[in-house]
């Protein structure tokens, strides 16, 4: 009987861990696909936050917390301001929706606006420096910090650095630098899963502007930006 047993359990054991090898390689195959199911769900709910960046009132912090020496013509310094959102516990965030007021911004020297450290957005190519993944740009000051401030690659207004823009998912608007202007910012839905898919447990949401210079004592500096954000999500 233990002879049978034992050849039984000899022929089951591939077959299951077969069949759970495709269960859980079905799971983690493609994420973003997991999302768009699910939010593709009509019980949506919705959640509204307010969020502010205020002018940081000072230059860029020379020579600290990995900022380097004023040097003209050379991305030396930053400033980072954060805002966090967060969801209902263990739901999916499916859309992002910017309503900014009518205001002057101006920043001083160049910015990056990201989320999760995806870059949404900036004044300025940082493509041959950071990290990308899937056609997101991912901040790290340690790839720009002492970049050479090539002035070809800076990008003004309706042709900023806008992630989801050359697929047609996304329009971005930012004044040119160290100019009063307004801002806007749109993006479809799918751009804005396709980052909730890099960690399906995540409910926490960390918007980012950092703002960079070179040498002078008004680099770093914005005017006060704020904005309403709608935020789309299902709680499976």
């Amino acid at each position: 009987m233990k002879f049978y047993v034992i050849l039984a359990l000899s022929i089951l054991m591939p077959l299951f861990n077969q069949c759970s090898k495709v269960q859980f390689e079905e799971l983690n195959e493609n994420p973003l696909s997991i999302v768009k199911s699910l939010c593709s769900q009509q019980n949506t709910a919705s959640k509204t936050f307010e969020i502010f960046f205020d002018d940081p009132e000072t230059t860029c912090n020379w020579e600290v917390d990995g900022n380097l020496n004023p040097l003209n013509g050379y991305f030396q310094a930053r400033i980072e301001q954060f805002n966090k959102i967060s969801l209902p516990e263990n739901s999916v965030l499916c859309d992002l929706e910017f309503e900014f007021q009518e205001q002057n911004m101006k920043y001083d020297d160049h910015f990056l606006f990201s989320l999760n450290a995806v870059v949404l957005a900036s004044s300025y190519d940082f493509s041959s420096k950071l990290m990308q993944n899937n056609n997101m740009l991912y901040y790290d000051w340690a790839n720009i910090a002492g970049m050479y401030w090539d002035k070809s690659k800076e990008v003004y207004k309706d042709e900023s650095y806008c992630l989801g823009k050359e697929s047609n998912n996304a329009s971005c608007y930012w004044p040119i630098t160290d100019t009063n202007g307004q801002i806007n910012l749109d993006y479809s839905p799918d751009v804005i899963q396709q980052i909730t898919a890099l960690d399906l447990k995540q409910n926490e949401f960390n918007f980012q502007f950092t703002t960079i210079g070179d040498n002078d004592n008004l680099d770093c500096e914005h005017s006060p930006i704020s904005f309403t954000l709608r935020a789309t999500f299902v709680e499976p």
